[in-house]
Order: structure tokens, then sequence, then C-alpha cells
């Protein structure tokens, strides 16, 4: 079996825990080399590991120096984890030097990073691959085919989302998960998780039409699915908080992701009978970062900046009305 030499950039906590799972789950993966401005990260014990990782990988070689790693340390494979403002910057470096690479989100900060990297990685013999990376998950290669087919217009803006949903503490509660417009796929994966929990979620899913239904077999794999539709042509018609099931059943706990209206019209039934709910905010987010304070929420803790305190907030937090 062939092995690949296996080196990381960047030892903070997201740089040792993907090196570790690079090197520890693969017989063929050599931990090679590591590369951080602060040797402390390497020699010392760092919090919750269990030793030092110049002592729990002795075979690979440490440096200061990123260049100087490239050059010497003959490897298959880097792992960028630096700081996002050099993600770019780092992947480029070793894609000319034809070594594959593997980072995290975001990539790049600003299209001309994109382009450079783009050209780079044309023009190397070696791959780059982009951890938190959805792009073969089903929702996402559905809106690939409406864009092919022109069913979405001409794109202007496209927007993702992190979610923070807190899980339940026991599989006998009951839980409903609401979602309308691209507000639905979030829930997918949270109603997976509390289904491996020994959990199944109940989903009310809203659209303007059964067409814009996705996924509604992948759904019911995990919970039991109700649907409403303002024009009527799938489930009931009208919207989410019409739906018969809100009075038909008791909920221990909601969580919503969708249109700031819905999330607000559900926030309003969840406080009217006393139902535990968080809602995942989809406020415009420029950097991230919290700097340039687009997404700014106000809370009854004040103004907060959505993308670092969020997204999803229980809705006590919030001042809505």
């Amino acid at each position: 079996m062939k092995q690949f030499r296996v080196g990381v950039v960047g030892l903070g906590h997201r740089g040792r825990a993907m090196f570790s799972l690079a090197v520890d789950a693969f017989d063929c993966a050599i931990a090679a080399a590591a590369c951080d401005i602060r040797p402390s990260n390497w020699y010392e014990k760092q919090w919750l590991s269990d030793a030092a990782f110049a002592e729990k990988y002795p075979e690979a070689d440490f440096y200061e120096d990123y260049d100087e790693m490239l050059e010497k340390a003959n490897l298959d494979l880097v792992i960028v984890e630096t700081g996002a403002d050099i993600h770019a910057e780092f992947c480029c470096k070793a894609l000319e030097k034809n070594i594959n690479v593997m980072t995290d989100i975001p990539v790049v900060a600003n299209l001309a990073e994109a382009e450079k990297l783009w050209k780079t990685a044309q023009k190397s013999t070696a791959m780059i691959s982009v951890g938190a990376n959805p792009n073969e998950q089903k929702f996402v290669v559905m809106l690939k085919e409406f864009y092919k087919k022109g069913l979405l217009g001409k794109p202007y803006c496209m927007e993702a989302e992190y979610i923070h949903w807190s899980l339940p503490g026991s599989a006998e509660k009951k839980h409903l998960l609401v979602g309308g417009g691209v507000g639905t796929a979030p829930l997918l994966y949270l109603g997976a998780q509390m289904n491996l929990m020994g959990m199944r979620p109940t989903f009310l899913l809203g659209a303007r039409t059964k067409d814009m239904l996705l996924q509604l077999e992948d759904f019911e794999r995990v919970g039991d699915v109700y649907v409403t539709t303002e024009d009527g042509s799938a489930g009931e018609k009208g919207f989410v908080t019409q739906h018969s099931i809100l009075f038909k059943q008791h909920f221990d706990r909601i969580s919503v992701c969708g249109p700031s209206p819905m999330m607000k019209a559900v926030a309003r039934f969840a406080r009217a009978n006393s139902v535990p709910c968080e809602v995942s905010l989809e406020n415009m987010m420029a950097c991230g970062l919290g700097a340039c304070l687009c997404c700014v929420e106000k809370t009854v803790k004040g103004n907060v900046c959505v993308c670092t305190e969020g997204p999803v907030f229980d809705i006590n937090e919030l001042t809505w009305e």
C-alpha cells in the first residue's frame, strides 16, 4: 500500500484535530511534518490533549517556517488550518509545488484570491479539497440543476449558514422542526442527528408550491413529515402556522429556520403555548467575523452580531413581539 506523507500548518484546535484524524484514521497516512509560528503548540501539552504532539508523533518534523516545510518535508498532502486571512496564500504555495491540499472554510477572502487559487489549481497536478463542503448533498445538487435549467434566473447573491441547534436531552421529548423555503435544508441534518439519538422528530415544511418542496423522501426517513403549500398543491393549503398538526399534538420543543415573518409567527405560537423555541436567523452577513456589523440583531442583552453569537437563538433572547 502506498504511504502518504501528511503535514499540517496551523496547530490551533482545528489544525490539531484535522491532523490527528488524517494520520490516525488511515494506515497509509504518515505524520511527516507540522508547522506553526508558536513552537509551544507542538512541544507542549495543549488543552484537552493527552500528550504533546511532539510526543504523540515523534516521527514528524516541526517547522516554524511554512516555505521551509514545503521545501524539505517531501509531503504528499498538507492540511492548511491557519487563520482564514492566509488560507488562499498557503494553499497556492502548496499547489505550486504540486502538493495536495486539504483546507477549511473560508478558502478565500475576495474574488482576486478566488481567481488566483482557481488558476493555480488548474496548473497544478495536485488537488485541493475543502472541509465542510456540501457540494454533493442532494439539495445542493438539485439547486445546481435548477440553475442550469434557468429556474432560478440570474443569481446575484447566495447565502449559507452554519447551524448551532440545541439537541434534546431526552429521546422521549417531542420535537417539532419547522422550515420554510431554503430554511428546510438545515433541519434535515438536525433531524438526522435526533434520529441517531433514538428520536423521531416531526417536520412541518412550508413552500409556495409542491415543486418547491425538496428531499421529502429524505425527511420521511428520519421523521414524520407534514406539509403546507400556499397554493394547496401539496399538504394543507396556507402557511405553516395554520397547519392542523399544531393544534392536534403537543410538542416539547420547536426549532425553526426560514423567512423572518414565518419564524416570528412560529415564535408567537410557541410563546402563547409555553413551548421552548429556537430560531435560526437569516440576517445578511458580509464579513462573518463580527466586524462589519451587517447582521446585528437586537436582543434582551443588547445588540449582538448574529454571525458570532448565533445564528441560532432562543426566542426569549430576542425582542420579537
